[in-house]
């Protein structure tokens, strides 16, 4: 099997290339398959931001790319293989145009569908909208694509949080059921909620996650689209790996170990027990965490094209964990024992809000309030998971792998090799860099005012190296 092979003179057609998991797949595509021949980027144009301006930012503007640079920037040979087009997968046609919608489908290879809404705070029209209706609008696209070799999805390895806690969860799809027993129908549920008004929407799918077991909306539109095309799949309308993360933490290896691109998801919890605002979690300690870097998501997304290459016939859906507890389990206990010094170098949340404010730095200060919201959201015994997921399908793939290969993907965090403690430990270093600079770092960017919050930067210093 060669992954390779899967690229080779292909077109890729990537969504959520902005996002943390497109960006670092599309990194590890550019880096490990020199002969793709293009990748196109479905991209939102931002106020004061064009598509082109978004991509030219992640690729000079932040230090993801920087091993590619040559006298600064992304060679003009790599450069030429990307091509943005402008849209929104909440508009109809993906707000495309029907002449680049007549591209698409006369070019297009490979669909990369990464782009999601990760919250849980949205409201279900949202997360419906851009969770399942986007992912219906782009395999509806893919359907009319008669060079298509493979559509690979990025999903959850929580759709299925509805099974009970140390559970087994296989590579498979394991249905939803109303309290009568029967299957709950994704396209039924999603045409009731679409029609409902905001707030009998928001009670209706309330209603449905106490029946069906999940904890939030994100997982239950997430579970809703994965049907959706496991479906497609086994019509025989398209070939469809899933891929399923559990919880997202920093890059463990290339390009940049410690990066995690934005404060969202379990990066801003971490930030929220590193900033001194979080001091506890109710959790049971005793209970498995299952985090897993962003480079070995990206290698999963990378392996399971090469695999629908391999196996084009196959009767389902091909469906790929990227996690680790059970290819490396760490209890929570474990977890945060091993970075508990670091831990205790944290700043009150008070003390870092007048300093922060003072010093002219209110985004930074809106981050941690941030971190908080998600800390408390993460903190709840519903999202106390202790689920075991486990990776056979992808522990098989990566043995059939070509040996020349291998190299390029880490597509399993195992033990005893890739060590919790030595990660941890990177992961808070790059938060610490980017969130709390050493006072040397920080002094010009304070003013006389902001004198008390740099005291408290040194004193925590201290107390760390005490500690």
């Amino acid at each position: 099997m060669s992954l390779r092979s899967a690229f080779s003179e292909a077109t890729v057609f990537l969504t959520g290339a902005l996002g943390f998991v497109g960006s670092i797949t599309l990194e590890q595509l550019l880096r490990t398959c020199p002969d793709v021949r293009k990748v196109i980027l479905l991209v939102r144009s931002k106020t004061g931001q064009s598509g082109e301006q978004r991509l030219e930012h992640l690729l000079h503007g932040r230090p993801l790319f920087r091993g590619m640079w040559v006298n600064g920037r992304v060679p003009d040979a790599v450069r030429a293989k990307l091509e943005v087009v402008e849209g929104d997968l909440s508009a109809p046609d993906c707000g495309l145009t029907q002449r680049q919608l007549g591209r698409l489908c006369a070019e297009v290879d490979w669909i990369i569908h990464s782009a999601a809404s990760i919250s849980f705070f949205e409201h279900v029209h949202t997360l419906l909208e851009q969770n399942y209706l986007a992912t219906k609008k782009i395999a509806e696209l893919a359907e009319g694509m008669p060079l298509l070799r493979g559509f690979v999805h990025v999903s959850t390895a929580y759709v299925n949080a509805h099974q009970p806690k140390g559970s087994h969860i296989e590579e498979d799809i394991y249905p939803l059921r109303h309290s009568s027993g029967q299957t709950l129908l994704h396209d039924s549920l999603a045409a009731e909620l679409a029609g409902l008004p905001h707030a009998k929407a928001e009670r209706k799918a309330q209603a449905v996650l106490r029946e069906v077991g999940l904890p939030n909306c994100y997982t239950l539109t997430k579970h809703m689209a994965e049907c959706l095309l496991a479906d497609a799949h086994t019509a025989g309308r398209m070939r469809v790996a899933i891929v399923r993360p559990s919880v997202i933490g920093c890059l463990a290896c290339s390009p940049l170990p410690g990066y995690f691109g934005n404060a969202a998801g379990v990066t801003s919890a971490t930030l929220a027990f590193a900033s001194g605002m979080a001091r506890f979690v109710c959790h049971d300690p005793r209970n498995v965490f299952d985090i897993i870097p962003c480079d070995v998501v990206a290698s999963v997304v990378l392996l399971s094209a090469a695999a629908l290459h391999l196996r084009p016939s196959e009767a389902r859906a091909l469906i790929l964990h990227a996690t680790s507890s059970t290819t490396n389990t760490v209890k929570y206990c474990d977890l945060f024992e091993s970075t508990r010094l670091r831990l205790r170098q944290g700043l009150r949340l008070r003390a870092i809000a007048v300093g922060l404010r003072v010093a002219g730095r209110p985004a930074l200060a809106d981050r941690l309030l941030s971190g908080w919201k998600v800390w408390k959201l993460y903190n709840t015994s519903s999202m106390d998971f202790h689920l075991f997921f486990c990776c056979h399908n992808v522990e098989q793939l990566e043995g059939r792998l070509e040996e020349s290969e291998r190299s390029l993907l880490k597509p399993l965090w195992q033990a005893p090799g890739d060590e919790w403690e030595k990660y941890m430990l990177v992961y808070m270093a790059a938060i610490r860099e980017k969130f709390y600079p050493a006072p040397k770092q920080a002094a010009c960017k304070m003013t006389q005012a902001a004198r008390p919050y740099q005291q408290l930067q040194q004193e925590d210093a201290v107390m760390g190296q005490a500690a």
